[in-house]
C-alpha cells in the first residue's frame, strides 16, 4: 500500500534477506545432508557405517538448533511491532474524540493552522500504525515457509535418531552371530529375521521413512509435480508440520524397539550386555546452572524455562531411555521431550528446545 505522508518501510525487505540466508543454510548443508542420511536408511535400512551416521545427527541437529534459534527471533518481531502500535491506536483515538473548537483569531478558539497540523499528525499516526501492520504480516508470511521447512528436517532427524537404536541392537547381533555366542536358529525363533532371511530390524528404517513424515520436500514436489512451495502449504494445511501430529507414528517405532529388545530376554548374558553397552552410549554433559547455558531456554512467550534430562521409568530391562523436560518459574513439567536411546545430551536438549520454541510460539 502506499503512503501519502510517511516514506515506505524496507523492514520487510530486510527480513527477506536475512530469511533468505537461513534458508540457503538450511537447504544447501541440513536439508541436504538430513536427505542423505534419510535415503541410505530407505534404501539399505541399518547403514553399516552407523557410528558415523549418528554423529552427522548430532552435528544437523546441532545446525538446526542455531538455526532455530535465529528463526525464533525474527518470529518476535511481529508482536514487537504492534505492541507500541496499540498503544498509538488509544492515544490516536483519544485525540480524535477530544472537542476541539476552532475559530478564526482573534475569536477565542484554536486557529484553524493548528488544527490542520493536528490533522496532519493523525494521518500520519494511522498511516504509520497502518504500515506496521502490514510490515508484522508480511514478516509473519516470510518467516512461516522456512520454519516449516525446519521443523518438517528436524521431524526426519528425530525419526532417524530414534531408528539408530534399533541399527544398534541389529549391529550387536550381527557381531555376536560372527563370533558363535548366537545362532541363526535363535534369531528365528525369537522372530528376529524376515521372511528374505535379513534382520527384521532393516526393515523398520524403510517402514519408518517411507510415509509423507520421512520424505523430503523435494521428494513430495516430484511425486506430486508441484513446487516445494506448494509442498509447504498443504503441509501446513494439513498440519503435518506439527510435531504432535507426528508423535502416534514416533510411539510406533518406539514399540517397535521394545518388541525387538523384549525378544531379547532370555538370550546368553554376555550378548545383553552387549547390547546394552550399544545402547547405553549416552554421552552426559555438568549441569550449567548460568541462566544462559544449555539447560536453560527462553521460549517465544519470554519464560525462562530449565531443563532436565530425565530416565523413563518405563524403559526395557535392558537399557535405559531418558528424555529432556522443560520446568517453569515454579518448577512444574510444562514440555517433554522424546524418549529414546539418544547418545548425547545435546540431542535431547535440542529437541526440547525446538518444542518450546514451536509448541509455545
Amino acid at each position: 500500500m502506499a503512503y501519502l505522508r510517511i516514506p515506505p518501510s524496507f523492514l520487510p525487505n530486510a527480513i527477506a534477506k536475512l530469511v533468505s540466508k537461513l534458508e540457503v543454510e538450511l537447504n544447501t548443508r541440513v536439508q541436504a545432508e538430513a536427505g542423505k542420511i534419510v535415503d541410505k536408511i530407505r534404501s539399505e535400512g541399518c547403514p553399516a557405517d552407523l557410528g558415523r551416521a549418528v554423529q552427522k545427527v548430532k552435528g544437523l541437529s546441532d545446525g538446526i538448533g542455531k538455526l532455530q534459534s535465529r528463526m525464533t527471533k525474527l518470529k518476535k518481531l511481529p508482536e514487537t511491532l504492534l505492541i507500541p502500535i496499540k498503544i498509538l491506536e488509544k492515544i490516536a483515538q483519544v485525540i480524535l474524540s477530544l472537542p476541539v473548537p476552532q475559530s478564526p483569531s482573534p475569536v477565542p478558539g484554536l486557529p484553524i493552522s493548528v488544527t490542520n497540523k493536528l490533522t496532519d499528525l493523525i494521518i500520519v499516526t494511522y498511516e504509520f500504525i497502518a504500515q506496521k501492520k502490514e510490515d508484522a504480516e508480511a514478516i509473519v508470511a516470510i518467516v512461516d515457509g522456512p520454519s516449516i521447512r525446519l521443523e518438517f528436517v528436524n521431524i526426519q532427524l528425530q525419526r532417524v535418531n530414534r531408528l539408530t537404536g534399533i541399527c544398534r541392537v541389529q549391529a550387536s547381533l550381527e557381531r555376536k552371530l560372527e563370533e558363535g555366542e548366537l545362532t541363526f536358529e535363535e534369531l528365528v525363533a525369537r522372530g528376529l529375521i524376515n521372511d528374505e532371511g535379513g534382520f527384521v530390524t532393516s526393515d523398520l528404517g524403510r517402514q519408518f521413512l517411507g510415509g509423507k513424515e520421512g520424505r523430503s520436500i523435494s521428494d513430495l514436489a516430484d511425486e506430486f509435480n508441484i513446487s516445494n512451495e506448494q509442498v509447504v502449504e498443504r503441509l501446513k494445511d494439513a498440519n503435518i508440520n506439527s510435531v504432535s501430529d507426528l508423535d502416534d507414528n514416533d510411539l510406533q517405532i518406539d514399540n517397535k524397539l521394545n518388541d525387538l529388545l523384549n525378544k531379547l530376554d532370555g538370550l546368553d548374558l554376555d550378548v545383553v550386555a552387549d547390547i546394552r553397552n550399544q545402547l547405553d552410549q549416552f554421552s552426559t554433559k555438568p549441569v550449567d546452572t548460568n541462566i544462559d547455558g544449555d539447560f536453560f531456554h527462553r521460549g517465544p512467550n519470554g519464560i525462562l524455562y530449565k531443563l532436565e534430562i530425565r530416565n523413563d521409568i518405563k524403559s526395557p530391562k535392558i537399557a535405559v531411555k531418558r528424555f529432556a523436560v522443560a520446568l517453569d518459574e515454579e518448577n512444574v513439567v510444562v514440555l517433554e521431550g522424546p524418549k529414546s536411546f539418544a547418545s548425547d545430551t545435546e540431542i535431547l536438549l535440542n529437541e526440547i528446545k525446538f518444542r518450546l520454541d514451536n509448541q509455545l510460539s
